[in-house]
């Protein structure tokens, strides 16, 4: 090999040694530089709380499942009435009965029925007839369940199975059932309402007077206590007729105000329907006494009962 050639073959190692140096370099000051370490922590976005939506005055609008006070139970249309009427007419013969305002049985005025003269000889399978009667109808009576169809007194009503003499026979034709009030979360459901009875013979349900109510919506906890319910009283006057209907007065003192009252559904009828209420039921009085009904929301005077007759 000639002197020239050695000399580029030595320039040319020179070069890669050189390299090779400087590349060691650049990678060792690469890896000394600290790599920053993720955390689970992420920044979260700022945010304005919303606000809730007021009325004109300022004040928040009641939530959306508050109900409005006191419900009221209005009259159906006459197409609706008409529609119901027909319906219960075609599945119900021969029932002395009719369908109300609001859809359901009451008392039809100058009705008693047909006088079946069968003997009644099991009054509990007829009772039970009865009470399948009122759930099968619940669409009109209201009463859905059965068991709570609880009777109160069952009357046993006798007429003539022989009415002609000499063999006149007089037996058992007809039962009057008295049903005990409907009650709702405990609460007596009372006011302006009549007691839901039922008279049945050996065909079936012959008459039906009164009804419940499929929906009763009233708050649970009064805003007016007991004590301030029965103070609306304490020095009022009342007025009952004596025996020779001269108007007497009697004067509520703080004695008259001892018994204690009981919660209460009051039904008021009104000029809108029927108006359902928590009300506190207050017996005022000793020996001469009255039943009162006080609005356990609003405190409003709902009905006086004189509890006595002269």
């Amino acid at each position: 090999m000639n002197q020239k050639g050695f000399i580029n073959i030595a320039i040319i190692i020179g070069i890669v040694v050189v390299a090779g140096i400087a590349g060691y370099f650049v990678l060792t000051n690469r890896s000394a530089i600290p790599i920053p370490t993720p955390t689970d922590e992420q920044p979260m976005p700022s945010t304005t709380p919303t606000q809730l939506p007021t009325t004109d005055d300022g004040q928040k609008p009641p939530p959306p499942d508050s109900i409005e006070y006191p419900y009221i139970l209005k009259p159906l249309s006459q197409t609706q009435l008409s529609g119901l009427r027909s319906e219960f007419a075609a599945s119900n013969k021969n029932i002395c009965t009719q369908i109300n305002e609001y859809g359901f049985t009451e008392f039809k005025s100058g009705c008693f029925g047909e006088t079946v003269r069968i003997e009644i000889t099991d009054e509990t399978n007829t009772v039970e007839m009865v009470k399948n009667w009122l759930v099968q109808n619940s669409k009109f009576t209201g009463i859905t369940n059965k068991s709570e169809a609880i009777v109160d007194r069952v009357v046993k009503l006798n007429g003539c199975i022989k009415c002609e003499a000499p063999n006149f026979d007089s037996k058992v034709i007809s039962l009057r059932i008295n049903f005990r009030g409907q009650t709702y979360n405990s609460l007596p459901v009372e006011g302006d309402i009549n007691p839901l009875t039922v008279f049945a013979n050996a065909n079936g349900v012959s008459r039906i007077d009164s009804y419940w109510f499929p929906k009763i919506t009233v708050p649970l906890q009064p805003k007016i206590s007991e004590t301030s319910a029965k103070n609306k009283f304490n020095g009022k006057t009342f007025t009952y007729g004596d025996i020779a209907g001269r108007p007497v007065n009697y004067r509520i003192e703080q004695k008259d105000l001892n018994n204690v009252a009981h919660k209460v559904v009051f039904v008021k009828k009104s000029s809108l329907g029927l108006e359902f209420r928590l009300a506190w039921k207050i017996s005022v009085g000793q020996g001469l006494s009255w039943t009162v009904y006080v609005d356990a929301v609003t405190g409003e005077e709902l009905k006086v009962v004189q509890m006595f007759q002269t």
